[in-house]
């Protein structure tokens, strides 16, 4: 009789460029200890021991395509994980820095992309066994029935605001307003009339592109990925070109891109296309490069950027190492003339930032900034700074704080967006806050949006996705089931 060795079931490799940061992700998931790290290998097991998931370093690792393309990296294998609450799973994953997956063939499951950019889903128990098989199948997008709804709850402090909500296939990942319509450019396109019912988009993007933005006049926009390097500049429904940056800790902050126009109406392109600290403007139509010339940068991560109403300023609030958040001033009509005032202090004194990390920033008008701090300190005997957890506005003309005031026990977060003398912030929820008190106007906590403090870190958390209506009235929020209609106050 010949004899054999038994094999028994030890564990499931799964390749990863950063192996620990993968193992911390699934292990938040699980709610599973780390039970082995080593450089390139990372391990995760559930107490018992009885099962292992082990993330190995991989060389040139390249995320799968899904659905799949020809020609692209297939999905080859995924991991399903089955819940109880389909929903409130979704969000709580979507924190831990998963990114919802454009196209969701089923009702009772959701395909998610892990950090590095594996699928998997989250299939809800609700007592029926699904065909593994179909989870994954391509489908086109028609029609979607979602006419809106009321939401449940109400807004804090005012009857009189409203929220609506209108159910979407999967959360967009992208929002801008096209007169009254909704259109996530993210999507391929995807569409929302006034009547809440969901257009047909016109194209998919092989390439999972997570975020977007919108040049003011909605001449431009752009579709990227976060945490990646590849972005692509669209010009409504075409394709103007492909844009790249730096790939020096790419993973660890988010994409800078800032569209626009400049004063002589030009519209532009802002970020990093060659290297993390060294910012270009870029004729957005031809591609010109308007600030070539000799560069000295300093060891400044640019992030989150915007430019002024008028165009004659550029924000950049980004991070130096430590890591600490900061933000930059630059003057875009001297950087024309003189590339290299792009890379200096800028017009923003450092005194006066260097109290508290910078977490986010906007413009209220041409002059007015307005900048947000976290709970994190640098230098408490800084007084010219703004400290921790502050809302401050600074006139960029009079180089001075015209107001700083405490924001009540809550960081900021990543994302401010500008309403007249208004702001409204989104960590956990929208808040509209008046910047000159520090006062919570109103905010409903009922629209759930990640919790992102900072702009960077391993933990990779996706900024929230909002669209403020150009006449103010209306607000879009993303959430992980629906778009929140807010009727502002």
């Amino acid at each position: 009789m010949r004899s054999r060795t038994t094999a028994m079931w030890w564990g499931t490799a799964i390749e990863a460029p950063d192996p620990a940061l993968l193992a911390r992700f699934y292990a938040g998931l699980l709610e599973w200890p780390i039970a082995h790290e080593e450089l390139g290998t990372a391990v995760v097991a559930p107490p018992q021991g009885a099962v292992y998931l082990v993330f190995q370093e991989a060389a040139g690792y390249r995320p799968p395509t899904w659905p799949p393309v020809d020609g692209e990296q297939r999905t080859m294998m995924h991991l399903d994980f089955q819940v109880a609450g389909l929903d409130a799973t979704v969000a709580e994953v979507v924190g831990l820095g998963a990114v919802l997956a454009p196209d969701q063939p089923q009702d009772n499951v959701r395909v998610l992309f892990d950090p590095t950019g594996h699928p998997f889903c989250l299939c809800r128990d609700d007592g029926q066994a699904r065909d593994a098989r179909n989870s994954y199948a391509w489908t086109e997008q028609g029609p979607v029935d979602s006419r809106r709804r009321p939401a449940r709850g109400a807004p804090h402090l005012g009857a009189s605001m409203t929220v609506e909500s209108i159910p979407v296939k999967s959360a967009p990942r992208s929002l801008a307003w096209d007169g009254d319509e909704l259109v996530s450019a993210t999507g391929g396109g995807r569409r929302w009339g006034p009547d809440g019912v969901e257009r047909t988009a016109p194209f998919a993007w092989s390439f999972p592109f997570d975020a977007g933005t919108a040049s003011a006049s909605g001449r431009y926009s752009a579709v990227y990925q976060e945490r990646g390097t590849k972005a692509v500049l669209l010009g409504g429904e075409r394709t103007v070109r492909e844009l790249n940056r730096s790939y020096y800790h790419a993973p660890n902050y988010d994409y800078p891109l800032a569209l626009g126009a400049l004063g002589d109406g030009r519209e532009v392109v802002v970020h990093c296309p060659d290297e993390y600290n060294v910012l270009q403007i870029e004729d957005a139509a031809s591609g010109e490069r308007l600030t070539a010339g000799g560069r000295e940068p300093e060891d400044v991560f640019h992030s989150r950027l915007s430019l002024s109403p008028d165009g004659r300023y550029l924000l950049s609030v980004g991070w130096v190492w430590q890591p600490f958040g900061m933000a930059l001033v630059y003057d875009t009509a001297l950087a024309l003339s003189d590339p290299g005032t792009l890379d200096g202090e800028g017009l923003l004194p450092i005194s006066a930032v260097m109290s508290a990390e910078v977490t986010a920033g906007c413009w209220l008008d041409t002059d007015r900034l307005v900048l947000a701090t976290g709970a994190e300190e640098w230098d408490e005997e800084e007084a010219a700074g703004l400290p921790p957890r502050h809302l401050g506005v600074w006139s960029v003309s009079e180089g001075r704080w015209l107001h700083r005031s405490p924001v009540a026990d809550v960081d900021p977060g990543v994302l401010l967006l500008p309403r007249g003398d208004q702001v409204i912030s989104f960590l956990g929820h929208p808040r509209l806050l008046d910047p000159a008190t520090g006062r919570i106007v109103a905010e409903w906590p009922e629209v759930a949006v990640p919790v992102k403090p900072t702009c960077f870190g391993y933990r990779r958390v996706p900024t929230p996705v909002a669209a403020l209506h150009p006449d103010g009235t209306r607000l879009a929020v993303a959430t992980a089931e629906s778009i929140a209609l807010i009727t502002l106050p």
